[in-house]
């Protein structure tokens, strides 16, 4: 799927995406959501460039993998693809 971060208007419209990619890398049945620390969700430094990449993929935009680790929670990931959509 290819969306355009610039269709949503709110967090609650973009937080399944953006969960849904990173749900593909955090160990089964860890629950994830807007309030989710990053820091707790396990992730390396591949996990992240490879989230990252699937973010840029998916909403069009282009945001280094230093963003894992300049935001604490998914709700600022969610933000920062708010931002950066066209």
């Amino acid at each position: 799927h290819r969306f355009s971060a610039s269709r949503y208007t709110s967090l609650p419209e973009l937080l399944p995406s953006v969960t849904a990619i990173f749900q593909k890398f955090v160990a089964s049945g860890t629950a994830i959501n807007e309030d989710s620390e990053l820091e707790g969700l396990g992730l390396d430094s591949i996990d992240a460039t490879e989230i990252v990449h699937e973010l840029n993929r998916t909403f069009s935009i282009q945001c280094s993998p230093m963003l894992i680790l300049e935001v604490e929670t998914l709700a600022e990931v969610v933000q920062h693809v708010r931002q950066r959509g066209p």
